[in-house]
Order: C-alpha cells, then structure tokens, then sequence
C-alpha cells in the first residue's frame, strides 16, 4: 500500500516498536493529517528511532503525530522515496535536486 494512504501509527516509542518494520522501505511522518515528511531507509524502525531521539533537539519533529510506511526493495526504495517527496511535496522535505527538476 501506498505510504500516504497505508495505515498510521502513533509517532511515539511504543508505536515505533510495536509496528514499524525492520526492512527497507519508504516512511512518512504525518502531523495530524498533514504529510510533513518523507524518506526511505534500510531499516524503516531504525530510521524512525533516530528520528525519535531527535525529537528534543529538532523543533518539529516534536510535532509529528503518526507514522506510516511502505516496504520496498533496497533498488527501488530511493526512486520510490523521490516519487513520493515530488508529488506530495511534503513540508519538512528539503530537495534541491527536485527543485531543480521544475525549471
């Protein structure tokens, strides 16, 4: 399933342990129903932890609310990632080389 339509789970330790994969794949942070974030990692718990232990240190992503994800090979998680972020063009995401794609 899509990761801006698949199911959400609450962005908080206990959700990230309970749900989130340890296989590479695509995650969206959400802040209520706003898609704020985007990205693809090896690990999508390991990528959501550190996210998670930043929270403190990184304003926004103390306002993130929910997380989902959508797994994907290693080959085709960064095309999926880019597909994703240049769409919905999510709020946190800061892309140069997307930018660049629009002129």
């Amino acid at each position: 399933m899509p990761v801006e339509t698949a199911r959400r789970y609450e962005f908080q330790y206990g959700g990230i342990v309970a749900n989130a994969p340890r296989e590479s794949g695509v995650f969206a942070l959400f802040r209520g129903e706003e898609l704020c974030y985007v990205d693809g990692a090896t690990s999508i718990y390991s990528a959501l932890m550190n996210l998670w232990d930043q929270k403190g240190d990184t304003p926004h992503l103390g306002s993130a609310t929910s997380f989902s994800f959508e797994k994907c090979v290693s080959e085709w998680r960064h095309s999926r990632t880019t597909h994703v972020i240049f769409r919905l063009r999510p709020a946190w995401n800061e892309r140069p080389d997307l930018k660049a794609r629009e002129r």
